[in-house]
């Protein structure tokens, strides 16, 4: 859920991809970055990259308010609508 609040403001993330949630939300190198789990090292120098580069951190948080559409309120029920009807449910 926090992945999505700090889009929903344009906020890139840096997290470790671990098999759910977060490599659902970040697109790596598109808004935000993954990086193997538990490894501090590439967790340091991913930020020190990243403050080092401010354009890479604007490109990110545009992409991130963009990615953000795909959980919206109106699209994830337009997804379970269509799914419900697909199915025959309603």
């Amino acid at each position: 859920m926090a992945l999505l609040e700090a889009q929903e403001h344009g906020c890139p993330a840096v997290s470790y991809g671990i098999n759910y949630g977060q490599n659902e939300i970040i697109t790596n190198n598109y808004n935000g970055r993954l990086i193997q789990a538990g490894d501090e090292t590439a967790l340091f120098d991913t930020l020190d990259l990243l403050l080092s580069h401010p354009s890479m951190i604007e490109e990110y948080s545009k992409n991130a308010y963009q990615s953000r559409q795909k959980y919206s309120f109106d699209h994830v029920a337009n997804a379970w609508h269509n799914f419900l009807q697909l199915e025959k449910i309603i």
